[in-house]
């Protein structure tokens, strides 16, 4: 007796006696193989038209979504949003926003045209789910309106890089500032102020600047040497930091946002902040619109300060990527009051060949500052 390769029928040999037995047995496995395959071919079908239906389903989205895509730029700025052979423009107004449609799945692009230059951002669109996109032009050529309407609605950092520059006008003079980096500092909450609670999930200020060289004009950090002051309660910045932003243009004031700085007290040599000091008066927590820069903002760990804590981020990324903090002039750093020795109180600063000292409060040094938008 010999079987089959596959389904294992008998087939008897010329020598073995006749059986009906086998013969209905390997009917009845032909029978239940055929019924198998019968099955299959229909879940088979049943499979080919559903994927028919899909098919006819993102053929139809493909020719016929209507998915929004919400683009950001200047007033007067002209833009045209083209999805496969369909196209549409605008003129941006005083909004400084404009919603069109996209009625194809797959690649978009909008086209931007502005002060007699062109810039093309692509978006790949594989869903109806709303797109943002914003005009990335030159961030010297953006106005601070402008400029804070991309940072609120986080797509900065899709429009300029750490380093890009741009000047303003402060206390009669023009400076250039530049971008330190995205979403670094928290924004201020008065509702907080001025304890640091245990909550990490503060929402970040979407660009931090910084002046790309101290100011024509040499400061004190306050005008009485015997007063013990740390960068709360200084002259600094109690009225010099808020008389040179009354300086600014209007445009560049209602764009800054209040930020929140942490400044370490005298006595916290830690390596980690306890949210708990501000409570117990060790740590202080300040809202500044405009504020100098503390040891960690520009080095990221502390060089000389006694007085330490790490608060979350540590330098920016101007600094970490290799900027340099040596600038033209000595300049203070935003640190408690350093130390006091015969009623004569200090402040640390940076000297011209990067290293850190102290100096009286009366003294008269260069001044870096910093906002964020």
């Amino acid at each position: 007796m010999d079987y089959t390769k596959n389904y294992n029928l008998k087939k008897p040999a010329a020598e073995d006696y006749y059986n009906i037995a086998d013969f209905n047995e390997n009917s009845d496995t032909i029978d239940e193989k055929l019924l198998l395959g019968d099955n299959a071919l229909t879940l088979a079908n049943q499979l080919l038209s559903r994927v028919k239906v899909l098919e006819n389903n993102y053929s139809l989205l493909a020719t016929k979504a209507r998915i929004l895509v919400t683009i950001y730029g200047p007033s007067g700025c002209n833009v045209s949003l083209t999805s496969g052979d369909s196209s549409c423009t605008a003129t941006i107004g005083s909004s400084m926003e404009v919603t069109l449609t996209v009625d194809n799945i797959g690649e978009s692009r909008v086209k931007f045209t502005y002060m007699n230059a062109s810039y093309t951002v692509k978006m790949q669109i594989d869903n109806t789910e709303h797109r943002f996109v914003a005009a990335p032009i030159p961030l010297s050529q953006a106005s601070w309106a402008y400029i804070a309407k991309v940072s609120e609605h986080g797509l900065a950092q899709t429009c300029w890089k750490v380093g890009d520059t741009k000047k303003i006008n402060v206390d009669g003079a023009t400076a250039d500032v530049h971008i330190l980096g995205f979403e670094h500092d928290n924004l201020y909450t008065p509702a907080e102020a001025p304890l640091v609670t245990a909550r990490h999930d503060f929402t970040k200020a979407g660009i931090s600047f910084g002046l790309v060289d101290i100011l024509p004009t040499m400061y004190p950090i306050h005008p009485n040497k015997d007063d013990a002051v740390n960068w709360g309660t200084c002259d600094l910045r109690l009225k010099t930091l808020p008389a040179l932003l009354a300086s600014m243009d209007e445009g560049l004031q209602a764009a800054i946002k209040t930020v929140r700085k942490v400044t370490a007290l005298p006595g916290a040599n830690h390596d980690y902040y306890d949210y708990a000091w501000a409570a117990n008066g060790t740590a202080q927590v300040t809202d500044d619109k405009l504020f100098i820069f503390s040891e960690r903002d520009l080095y990221g760990t502390h060089r000389c300060s006694s007085p330490y804590i790490w608060y979350e981020t540590p330098a920016y990324d101007y600094y970490r990527q290799g900027g340099t903090v040596v600038r033209s002039d000595s300049f203070w750093l935003r640190n408690s009051n350093y130390n006091s020795s015969g009623g004569v109180n200090y402040t640390l600063y940076v000297l011209t060949d990067n290293t850190i000292n102290n100096r009286v409060n009366t003294s008269l040094l260069g001044l870096l500052f910093g906002f964020c938008v």
